[in-house]
């Protein structure tokens, strides 16, 4: 049927059908005669179905056959025929079996797509046991990142015409011949590495690339990879998501022991040509420094820094590794898995990576936050980490107290560094609630520290945030107390220096804050040209000692930071005087500021997350304008610019 009542017949003829000579849309009819006036007119009419032709002259019938593949569900080659009756087409893309009109593309078909392959449903033992094979010579490939090693799945095919007769052309004949061959003839088709090797006499020896990993504590599954150009090329490590912050980038470093050499080559190669020249010829060098480095705790960019400048007598900056552009298939992937073991994230670069799951990973707290503490529970002992398993995977977990909603909890976590950070704030908050009585006074007795609180309390939560201050002002590492009699000598500490040290704190900043208003209503003042490069670094400075005191201040130098806004004062007092020097001053001071925040990106924020070095070092920059700006006040400790420039260049080297 073409149109409403048009229809084609066979031999590609057409023809139309009186209207209401059938009931309903017939797709297809049969006419008993076909009467040729100014148009072909079909009569005596019927409704027929195509099958009906098939059954019914099976002799006049026409076959195609088209697009032969195997299929896994039926476990045999198939293909689609399309059925004809003079040269009209009957049934179209009929799924038939293909082995009756070609047994030997059948037979390879069942060979290369179902035996080789894998794509069958048969449980015949030979099979699995194959996959495996193929499985494992692929895996050495990737390993030794070659592919003449062992033969395609096309060159086996050959193996298994050989062993097979050659009427088994699907899974169920050969199911069949299986039941009846005997154990010699079934172990044939038992592959071995050996039957892989296109050359027999190679060596597959992969004891340098194992399936697991070391980074750092941790020992992680390994994949090996062998993609060019891809993502996925190299070695691949699976991290669940509660060890993700427990690695660090000098772990990564590190790779395989049979990797090391040709990553250790290429950080050579990549080294300017003046320190390259001494190291020729580069593999001996390399063969050379292997045994020496490898077994080391450091990292490998500082265990071939040691090694080349033993060589040639020069200091290897740490900014030539991180300039390098090596190959990314020398660097370990990362791949993140979840509690269900699939992928959540993927990167080489450890620090985004970590940056793009930190909420995940702070989620995968092992013990439910249920009882509250207010005080260290008796006989309690804190162990420094605890060594537990993840789906395989050993990893240390750390006992300690967080602070939550404003009460303290026990939990176990995984980040060192998170755990180090959530502990202290907690073990302040108890040191607080054992306290309470020494703050009811000052906030009774004490107008001083009303003031403060009124100064630098700005947000609801502030007052605790300034009483947890202002205990760890007075006992230091508060963070590193895991026992009851270390709590307790430091509930002593705290009580006998808490009032004098609150007071000395709460003057401080009262002043500071009076004489930041003073500054700001100065500075806003008209100036001449020539100050507002200097004004405006006043402004900055200012606004970056008061803008949040409590969150960007530690608790041992809020004492000082009333001297630091004196300083300012000063320096604007002196600044008509002494303009070129003033310039001189502020620019040695940026140029440590900027080696600074090549370590401390968010400078002058999060200081608690960062090294205590670099906090110290920040610290002492406030000292150094001090020292230049207002040497009436002297510094709280010795510094200058050549030993603050030194202790940053040291600390890159680090």
């Amino acid at each position: 049927r073409r149109d409403e009542q048009d229809y084609l017949g066979v031999r590609n003829r057409r023809f139309r059908i009186a209207k209401n000579l059938l009931r309903g849309r017939a797709q297809w009819v049969m006419a008993a005669e076909l009467v040729e006036t100014h148009r072909v007119v079909a009569r005596t009419v019927a409704i027929i179905e195509p099958r009906w032709i098939v059954s019914a002259v099976p002799r006049l019938l026409k076959y195609s056959y088209a697009e032969p593949v195997w299929s896994k569900k039926q476990g045999r080659a198939v293909c689609y025929r399309a059925t004809g009756l003079f040269g009209l087409r009957i049934i179209e893309r009929e799924t038939v079996g293909y082995s009756s009109v070609d047994s030997n593309l059948s037979r390879r078909l069942m060979i290369s797509e179902g035996l080789i392959a894998g794509h069958v449903k048969s449980r015949l033992p030979f099979i699995s046991h194959n996959q495996a094979k193929f499985s494992e010579a692929s895996d050495i490939e990737a390993k030794l990142r070659r592919v003449d090693l062992v033969a395609s799945p096309d060159q086996m095919v050959g193996w298994f015409e050989h062993r097979i007769p050659e009427n088994i052309v699907d899974m169920r004949s050969l199911e069949n011949w299986w039941k009846k061959a005997t154990e010699t003839v079934k172990s044939e088709l038992f592959l071995t590495l050996d039957d892989l090797k296109i050359n027999s006499e190679q060596s597959l020896d992969t004891t340098h690339f194992p399936a697991h990993v070391s980074l750092g504590h941790l020992t992680v599954p390994a994949n090996y990879h062998y993609a060019p150009g891809r993502d996925r090329d190299g070695i691949t490590a699976q991290v669940p998501i509660a060890a993700l912050m427990q690695l660090t980038p000098e772990s990564l470093e590190w790779t395989v022991p049979g990797a090391v050499e040709e990553k250790v080559e290429a950080m050579i190669r990549g080294l300017p040509k003046s320190i390259r020249r001494h190291l020729v010829p580069i593999p001996d060098f390399v063969a050379e420094i292997l045994p020496i480095i490898e077994g080391q705790q450091e990292s490998l960019s500082a265990a071939v820094s040691r090694c080349v400048t033993k060589k040639s007598g020069i200091v290897i900056d740490p900014d030539v590794w991180t300039s390098q552009s090596l190959d990314s298939r020398l660097k370990i992937r990362i791949e993140v898995l979840d509690d269900q073991g699939l992928v959540m994230d993927s990167d080489r670069d450890l620090l985004a990576l970590q940056g793009r799951l930190a909420l995940e990973a702070d989620a995968t707290t092992v013990s439910e936050l249920t009882q509250i503490h207010t005080d260290w529970p008796s006989h309690l002992i804190l162990e420094e980490e605890i060594y537990s398993d993840a789906g395989g995977i050993g990893m240390k977990q750390y006992e300690r107290f967080v602070l939550s909603d404003g009460q303290v909890f026990l939990s176990k976590l995984f980040d060192p560094k998170e755990a180090q950070l959530k502990h202290r704030e907690a073990v302040a908050q108890l040191l607080v609630e054992r306290s309470t009585d020494l703050f009811r006074f000052l906030e009774a007795k004490e107008q001083v520290y009303q003031h403060a609180l009124v100064s630098v309390c700005q947000q609801n939560g502030d007052s605790s945030l300034f009483k947890r201050l202002l205990v760890q002002a007075c006992c230091q590492d508060i963070g590193k107390i895991l026992s009851e009699n270390y709590f307790l000598v430091a509930k002593c500490n705290v009580r006998e220096r808490l009032v004098d040290q609150t007071l000395k704190i709460a003057r401080s900043l009262e002043s500071a804050a009076s004489r930041a208003r003073r500054l700001r209503s100065t500075l806003a003042r008209k100036i001449p040209a020539t100050w507002l490069v200097p004004i405006g670094s006043m402004r900055a400075h200012l606004e970056g000692l008061i803008k949040d005191i409590l969150k960007d201040t530690p608790p041992d130098r809020m004492i000082q930071l009333d001297r630091y806004v004196e300083a300012i004062e000063i320096r604007l007092e002196k600044l008509q005087s002494r303009l070129l020097l003033d310039a001189q001053w502020q620019k040695e001071v940026e140029q440590l500021e900027d080696q600074l925040k090549c370590f401390w990106t968010t400078f002058p924020e999060d200081w608690e997350k960062q090294d205590p070095v670099l906090v110290d070092l920040r610290w002492q920059i406030e000292e150094f304008r001090v020292l230049c700006f207002a040497q009436m006040l002297k510094s709280r400790e010795k510094v200058s610019f050549k030993r603050i420039l030194n202790a940053l260049r040291d600390y890159r080297r680090l």
